[in-house]
């Protein structure tokens, strides 16, 4: 039996370190094949809503919420789709010091958005700011009337469009030249620019974790979202279930 067993093993080794790579390549590449079908069966299959969370310490009360109760309370055919594995920076000096991984998940999040997979957003007031530089955001104007927004004027975020112009236009110079751009002197941008109300605040909303704390949590809408009446019903529900905690 040990003979059998020596010689089986002498073959193995000899294949092993002749012929591995004839047995390992095609196995990486129907494990890479296996992965990519997966994922795009995954993300082409139709959904009722898509929610992302960022910068955030707990996802799973919020994950529950919305994907359970909320479609429950809904009656939804198609599922709630919530995301929340995006490496960002937690902070304004996280985010001057990004790393590979943290790059790489941006740019998942910002295709996702773009791809119409995400449509409400879920993440601190500066995050918003620094993507409306691209922008990723709506206009709140664009899904609520004039008598809801003044409803829900305590909760809105504003950003300063001309702020947030002259930012991009900073970074776009930067990136360009390689060198800092000068420094001005402070500029009241609320004394002069348009008020742009891009996000509802959502400290309130007892489904969601902890967030960090160099800033405040909102809800911000997607500009490529495809599913706009849900993404309405949905931000009216959150609204609403704050509204009636503060309340009581």
């Amino acid at each position: 039996m040990k003979e059998i067993f020596k010689k089986i093993w002498k073959k193995f080794e000899h294949f092993w370190e002749y012929y591995k790579w004839y047995a390992i390549v095609p196995i990486a590449i129907i494990a890479i094949v296996v992965s990519f079908v997966s994922t795009y069966i995954m993300e082409s299959r139709p959904f009722a809503l898509g929610v992302a969370i960022m910068n955030t310490s707990d996802v799973a009360t919020a994950v529950k919420e919305f994907e359970i109760n909320y479609a429950m309370e809904r009656e939804l055919e198609l599922p709630v789709k919530v995301s929340y594995d995006f490496v960002h920076p937690k902070d304004m000096k996280q985010a001057a010091l990004e790393t590979d991984d943290t790059i790489a998940s941006i740019q998942k999040y910002q295709t996702m958005m773009r791809n119409g997979y995400v449509d409400v957003t879920f993440t601190t007031d500066w995050v918003v700011k620094e993507y409306m530089q691209v922008p990723l955001y709506e206009d709140l104007r664009t899904y609520f009337d004039e008598a809801f927004l003044a409803e829900y004027e305590e909760y809105i975020y504003y950003i300063i469009k001309e702020e947030v112009e002259a930012e991009a236009n900073r970074k776009a110079y930067e990136e360009d030249t390689g060198t800092l751009a000068e420094t001005s002197e402070e500029v009241n941008w609320e004394e002069i620019g348009e008020k742009i109300p891009v996000a509802f605040y959502v400290e309130d909303c007892e489904a969601l974790g902890e967030f960090y704390l160099d800033a405040k949590p909102v809800m911000a809408f997607s500009k490529d979202a495809k599913r706009k009446d849900e993404t309405i019903a949905f931000a009216k529900w959150i609204l609403e279930g704050m509204k009636k905690e503060d309340a009581d």
